[in-house]
């Protein structure tokens, strides 16, 4: 069997990437790519109201990076974070 480790540094490295990446969600041209998506059912929403909605955090210490938006409408939450992780460069 080829049992293959994670080593304390591989996720040390995660999660700073998911520092660097937060920051590439949040640039104009993500916020632009995901404004387009979401310009059908959802007129006018803007970049910065897209940003502002939008919080990012690793789940558990972990390479994982849980995308989350909060509006009062829960579907354009939802369709908020589908469309970042739509246009998101991975």
């Amino acid at each position: 069997m080829n049992y293959q480790y994670v080593s304390s540094n591989d996720l040390s490295t995660a999660v700073q990437l998911l520092d660097t990446y937060k920051v590439v969600i949040k640039s104009n041209k993500v916020m632009d790519s995901v404004a387009e998506r979401l310009a059908a059912d959802h007129p006018g929403i803007t970049n910065d109201e897209i940003r502002d909605t939008i919080s990012m955090s690793s789940v558990d210490d972990t390479g994982v990076l849980k995308v989350t938006s909060q509006t009062r409408d829960p579907q354009l939450s939802a369709d908020i974070c589908n469309a970042v992780l739509d246009v998101a460069p991975s």
